[in-house]
């Protein structure tokens, strides 16, 4: 229970930064969205035990992480009437150049 807990309230964490740093963009907020944002973050906290299925191929469980998230937002962005492909697209470049820059640094 500690562990699900933890890894959503890391996932608010990084949510809320992303959030305040997309608000530089929008111009109406309301608390239907933020209260989506911060649903969303602590889903995709939960997301991240994806990496501790060690029965899972690693590559395969960055991939899975991607497409958990990518869902997340576009049901964020679908609840939220801004639903648009090209913020799903973004987000899962993103996603990749997070994940890449990660393994690059780890190695």
């Amino acid at each position: 229970m500690k562990k699900i807990v933890n890894d959503m309230v890391v996932g608010l964490g990084i949510g809320s930064f992303s959030y305040m740093l997309a608000l530089i963009s929008v111009q109406e907020v309301n608390a239907k969205m933020i209260v989506s944002i911060l649903v969303m973050s602590a889903l995709i906290g939960l997301t991240a035990m994806v990496y501790e299925q060690e029965r899972i191929k690693e590559n395969y469980r960055g991939l899975l992480h991607m497409m958990l998230v990518c869902g997340l937002v576009a049901g964020m962005l679908a609840f939220n009437s801004l639903f648009n492909w090209l913020a799903i697209a973004m987000t899962a470049v993103i996603y990749i150049l997070v994940f890449l820059t990660g393994r690059y640094v780890m190695k």
